[in-house]
């Protein structure tokens, strides 16, 4: 294969008052050197002084942390306005987390002792389908799907009573406004709203870890410890917080989404030994190119320049891999043959064609009950979300360097397995 040079470089149409800003900040910088550049210790001394606690429980959160705070450092262009505010606010929002979840605890140790029943888990590379499969289950009352609001501020947990009129959902929408402005092609790609069920990536963010934080970094965090303590612990967390909102408001089953659950789905299955897999699948070939766009349409709000083709080589090598570790963890669990564990694939093309029979068919895999009421709103729910709601998603392998020679290369083994097309 022709070695490619990753030159490409691409600006982005900028609203003028971001820009003027940032013409601003960016002289600022070149006078007294890089200002408003978030630091680990000065924003664990800013979050303590706001809640008034001190302890932040347990893990190694700080290490990926300082990681995150030196690669925004080296990173190969300056941060935006936007981006500034963002990593700080965002940092800042999860440290005051960490430590109302760990004080909530303490005071209401029951907690503890929720159960997390059968959980279903929507796994899968992303854009293949798994927010369509995941709001599409979310419409089934005896299902739990946590929404963007809960998970970016899970404290005090949810009430069901007030659970669709609770303060937290405005407060989010109106953050959301400001994310709409910077990054107004992101509806396209994947829409955001406080109201809707969203990714475990957000519940993994307060242990800082997952590509929510990463996608938006275009020089990725140094690893300095083993992969498998870091992600034990990162489960461990993630249950902590399943146990904390459904502590007040729970439902038969969770429902939940990520596709980074595709790399530590290992630990997934220690954590939740009798969890049930929906492992979604689509031609990398259209999967690849589509990452690339939403990737890129995050980081031109943090960046005045981009490369559309770095990008694009990123994408291939974290999916190959993520796709890699799934499928070692799954091989495994299923030579044993003895676990609780159950998985049913989804095909892209399959889910698209006919969503109410795709559902269909994953209830009768895991011996579920779907009932007339839920399968009615899912019905109605495709009504009012027809696809291209936002505007047509629109990508190419050329816009992102990727031909279908490395691609057939990287994933050639995983179609194989899964019948998956890929040309």
């Amino acid at each position: 294969m022709q070695e490619r040079t990753l030159s490409k470089k691409v600006r982005r149409h900028k609203p003028k008052l971001l820009a003027m800003a940032d013409r601003i900040l960016y002289l600022l910088d070149r006078i007294f050197g890089p200002v408003m550049m978030p630091e680990s210790e000065k924003l664990i001394k800013k979050a303590r002084k706001k809640t008034g606690l001190h302890d932040l429980g347990e893990g190694d959160f700080r290490e990926r942390l300082d990681n995150i705070c030196e690669a925004l450092r080296e990173e190969p262009s300056p941060l935006t306005l936007f981006g500034r505010y963002a990593w700080n606010g965002d940092i800042l929002d999860i440290l005051m987390n960490r430590l109302q979840i760990q004080k909530y605890v303490t005071d209401h140790p029951e907690v503890l002792q929720q159960e997390i029943c059968k959980p279903v888990f929507i796994i899968g590379l992303p854009r293949t389908g798994t927010t369509l499969l995941h709001r599409l289950l979310a419409q089934d009352p005896a299902n739990r799907t946590p929404q963007l609001w809960e998970m970016t501020d899970p404290v005090p947990p949810p009430e069901r009573a007030t659970y669709q009129t609770d303060r937290r959902i405005r407060e989010c929408n109106a953050y959301k406004l400001l994310d709409d402005y910077a990054m107004p092609a992101l509806k396209q790609r994947h829409d955001l709203d406080a109201c809707l069920p969203d990714e475990c990536i957000f519940l993994m963010a307060n242990a800082f870890a997952g590509p929510h934080l990463t996608m938006r970094l275009k020089t990725q965090p140094r690893e300095t410890r083993p992969l498998e303590p870091d992600l034990a612990l990162v489960y461990k967390f993630h249950k902590l917080q399943l146990q904390l909102l459904q502590s007040k408001y729970a439902a038969d089953r969770w429902v939940l989404k990520s596709p980074f659950h595709l790399t530590g789905l290992k630990w997934l299955l220690q954590t939740y030994p009798d969890a049930h897999i929906i492992q979604t699948h689509r031609n990398p070939l259209k999967v690849l190119p589509s990452m690339g766009s939403l990737t890129q349409s995050i980081q031109t709000a943090y960046h005045d320049d981009i490369n559309p083709e770095a990008i694009g080589e990123m994408t291939a090598d974290s999916l190959a891999a993520s796709l890699r570790h799934g499928m070692e963890a799954r091989l495994a669990v299923e030579s044993h043959g003895d676990t609780d564990v159950r998985f049913c694939d989804v095909y892209y093309e399959d889910l698209v064609a006919d969503p109410i029979q795709t559902v269909r068919r994953v209830y009768d895999a895991f011996g579920m009950a779907l009932s007339d009421e839920a399968v009615r709103r899912m019905r109605d729910h495709l009504d009012e979300n027809p696809q291209h709601k936002h505007g047509k998603h629109h990508y190419s392998l050329e816009m992102f360097g990727l031909d279908t020679e490395m691609i057939r290369e990287r994933f050639g083994s995983s179609c194989e397995h899964f019948g998956i097309e890929c040309d």
